[in-house]
């Protein structure tokens, strides 16, 4: 399905499917149901024992909301119409079809819900700016470790150069060699007519990559 319809595709079908989630979700309560599909009365419809109060239908649309907002692999800028959708269906039913309490309060029930998706909207961002900042610093740490070591391979072949007198790769076999022989001879400076500098640029190596360890730190 993502190779069909893209990742900005996939997260509009999920999207979409929690706003028609939230209309199912909605249209099942008993009351409501009744006024959108009967003519009769819901008091004479409904039996007593049936709890058609607004407060369980709210509550089911929050737990839909917080899983949604927990649980899709999805953006904050997709997930937005599907908290509008909350709100406006519940005014909407509760309006248009009229609901069993007063307006005032399906207007505290509106802002209490508004007050919800505020704050479920808020966690979801402030989560994908901390995932966007840490994979940003795991991208720059990778970077500075690849440069890192194409330097270190660097020095290795220019302080290998002067004093290689092993032969040619023709005449050996080139799986008789250490792995280690050439850091080994990065680290010999005793081979190295410019000691000074080779061993300036092993400590600036050091401090890049927080290996070397400093006096005071002893």
């Amino acid at each position: 399905l993502i190779a069909c319809l893209g990742a900005r595709g996939f997260e509009a079908f999920l999207a979409a499917i929690a706003c028609l989630v939230i209309i199912l979700t909605t249209l099942q309560h008993p009351w409501y149901l009744v006024k959108a599909f009967s003519a009769s009365s819901p008091d004479e419809v409904i039996s007593e024992t049936i709890d058609w109060t607004d407060d369980k239908l709210l509550l089911m649309l929050d737990i839909w909301l917080t899983g949604c907002h927990l649980m899709l692999p999805i953006r904050w800028v997709v997930l937005w119409p599907v908290e509008i959708a909350t709100i406006l269906v519940y005014i909407g039913f509760a309006v248009v079809l009229g609901s069993h309490v007063e307006l005032s309060r399906i207007a505290m029930n509106a802002l209490l819900m508004s007050l919800l998706v505020l704050a479920a909207a808020l966690g979801k961002r402030a989560l994908e700016l901390h995932e966007r900042l840490a994979f940003a610093q795991l991208a720059v740490e990778r970077t500075l470790r690849c440069e890192a070591e194409f330097k270190l391979s660097e020095m290795t072949e220019a302080s290998t150069k002067p004093f290689d007198s092993r032969p040619k790769q023709s005449e050996i076999d080139v799986e008789s060699i250490p792995a280690t022989a050439y850091t080994a001879e990065l680290f010999d400076l005793q081979k190295d007519d410019n000691a000074a500098s080779q061993l300036q640029k092993l400590v600036a190596l050091g401090v890049r990559e927080h290996w070397l360890i400093r006096p005071e730190e002893l």
